[in-house]
């Protein structure tokens, strides 16, 4: 159901493919206001600067988080049903295949609420953006995430309820902590060396092991439940109705500073996924060695190859204004481009995320990014390029800096009334 209908409106473009998408929202090059009693003409006629704000935050953003929450729902549902049959079943019969199925399930349902989580967090835009940022890492800490703690904190407080176990500190908590307890290999610790208690709770029996990994995980659920309640009320047009508070009533110079921040927020894509997800496990940046495979992403699940293509896919809505449920293609910043007259920026932009997407999906179901770094020569990494590819995780990292040298040069100097970060201007890296 679209969360448009819940003002009352309608959206009249034609909804584009997925991640083939060129064309621009239609109208001319003004910017104009939005009537706000009038918000079916968000995504028709002239540009204005509302309009790509109320279009992100009611179209992109609100139904990418409501998707997130429920997903989160669904994830602590899954963790009821496997927990509740671990927990009932005698323990004389007790045997760690016997869950095998209904803990596969609930892996898949977690690689799903991972795969929306990436999606949303390439926009961390208002109440999820960097300077909230708390209530982002209380869903997803990584890099910081402590497996080794995470394993000790199950092992010292073994019997405990959910309600005792768990922890305060957010790289103990979150999204991660439940991937470091679904698919770190069962009898197995994250720890370089075994303290006692930890080898002496290693050592006991199935049942009491997994009783105690679920009373973390309903902690951890539960306060992901809380978290995502929290932003899906920000974003909800019922609720808070954050999008409608970015025009209404505010003045040019505040839209602009709204347009500034949600503009900033694009660069998670260089910064966090070119730097970070790819650039130090494969020895390019912030490693001293020939690659750095433990500064990978998502090493126990393996999904960091998805992991990243949901951060271009969330880059490439927001930027397009694009609704994920129904791929109407509204107000973005490429329309924001073509009102200073760069519309070949906003194409080259859409056609280099579009190659990104492409290149990382080859390896959807084969190897991880840790297990592509395992690969690196330094020589061959330095002459990998997007066309040759002799070492293959440092070609898929000159494909995102396809996008982001675009997003750094082209795409800064286009921006007339609003500032990039300020580490990002004017370099190619």
């Amino acid at each position: 159901m679209k969360r448009i209908l819940l003002l009352g409106f309608i959206l009249t473009i034609s909804s584009c493919g997925d991640f083939k998408q060129d064309q621009l929202t239609t109208g001319l090059n003004a910017n104009t206001d939005v009537v706000i009693d009038n918000l079916e003409s968000i995504n028709t006629g002239t540009f204005s600067i509302d309009k790509v704000l109320l279009n992100f935050g009611l179209n992109v953003m609100t139904p990418s988080v409501f998707e997130f929450n429920k997903n989160i729902v669904e994830l602590n549902s899954h963790l009821e049903l496997y927990c509740d049959a671990i927990e009932n079943y005698p323990v004389d019969h007790y045997k760690e295949e016997t869950f095998q199925a209904q803990k596969r399930k609930l892996q898949d349902q977690w690689k799903k609420t991972m795969s929306t989580y990436h999606r949303l967090e390439a926009f961390k835009f208002g109440a999820i953006s960097s300077n909230a940022e708390e209530l982002g890492l209380s869903f997803y800490a990584w890099p910081l995430q402590n497996s080794c703690r995470i394993d000790l904190e199950i092992a010292k407080n073994t019997g405990k309820n959910e309600n005792e176990m768990g922890a305060k500190s957010f790289n103990l908590m979150g999204l991660g902590a439940l991937e470091t307890i679904l698919f770190t290999k069962p009898g197995s610790h994250n720890c370089p060396t075994s303290p006692a208690f930890l080898t002496k709770w290693i050592n006991e029996a199935p049942k009491t092991r997994h009783i105690d990994q679920c009373s973390y995980m309903k902690n951890v659920t539960k306060t992901l439940m809380s978290s995502a309640k929290v932003l899906s009320n920000k974003w909800d047009p019922k609720v808070e109705n954050f999008s409608l508070t970015l025009v209404k009533g505010k003045s040019r110079a505040q839209k602009l500073s709204s347009l500034n921040e949600f503009s900033n927020s694009l660069f998670y894509v260089e910064k966090i996924v070119k730097d970070l997800k790819i650039g130090a496990p494969s020895g390019i940046l912030n490693c001293k060695l020939t690659s750095c495979p433990e500064s990978s992403e998502h090493i126990l699940s393996k999904l960091s190859i998805e992991a990243v293509i949901s951060n271009l896919k969330g880059f490439h809505y927001a930027f397009n204004g694009i609704d994920p449920e129904t791929g109407v293609n509204g107000m973005g910043m490429d329309d924001y481009l073509v009102s200073q007259n760069h519309w070949q920026t906003a194409k080259a932009m859409n056609s280099a995320v579009t190659h990104a997407i492409e290149r990382f999906s080859l390896h959807v179901g084969k190897k991880s990014l840790y297990e592509l770094s395992l690969e690196v020569s330094k020589n061959l990494c330095d002459d990998s390029t997007s066309e040759n590819r002799t070492v293959e995780i440092c070609a898929l990292y000159q494909d995102l800096r396809g996008v982001t040298n675009i997003l750094k040069n082209d795409y800064i100097l286009a921006l007339r009334d609003i500032e990039a970060p300020a580490q990002s201007q004017g370099d190619m890296d």
